[in-house]
């Protein structure tokens, strides 16, 4: 067994969350409108000490993206611990395109680039998004 603190498990938690999906109009981050809702939007976490792994799930909707349409998620279980995390996201449209994604964490915030650009919300029908993301807790 372990005699030190700082190898003993603080903290484990397993739970749910919802992702609330929002588009950058060209100044500010507002709440995405949809032209059809989705199916199915969920996500799960998992805890182990300072570290959060999340996913989400966003199925067959279609988007109504205003502005620049930059691509974020918000409602993170836990805060973001000075953007220390790192993931992936998989976009994909009707046509089955999917886009490998890098993403940046901040607070309780996920935003998504690809390549150089941020990913930006379309509005092609039956969309899906799938993503994940590891990060530190204070």
């Amino acid at each position: 067994g372990s005699t030190t603190t700082s190898e003993l498990l603080d903290h484990y938690e397993e739970g749910t969350w919802t992702p609330v999906a929002y588009v950058y109009n060209g100044s500010a981050w507002v709440t995405l409108s949809f032209t059809s809702s989705p199916a199915t939007i969920f996500g799960r976490y998992t805890r182990v000490g300072r570290q959060v792994f999340v996913a989400g799930r966003m199925v067959n909707f279609q988007a109504n993206p205003s502005g620049s349409s930059y691509a974020m998620f918000a409602g993170l279980p836990f805060s973001v611990s000075d953007y220390m995390g790192s993931g992936s996201i998989s976009y994909t449209n009707a046509a089955f395109v999917t886009e490998p994604t890098a993403i940046q964490m901040s607070s309780t915030q996920v935003e998504f680039y690809v390549g150089p650009n941020w990913a930006i919300w379309t509005s092609t029908a039956n969309a899906s998004i799938t993503f994940s993301a590891t990060y530190m807790v204070s």
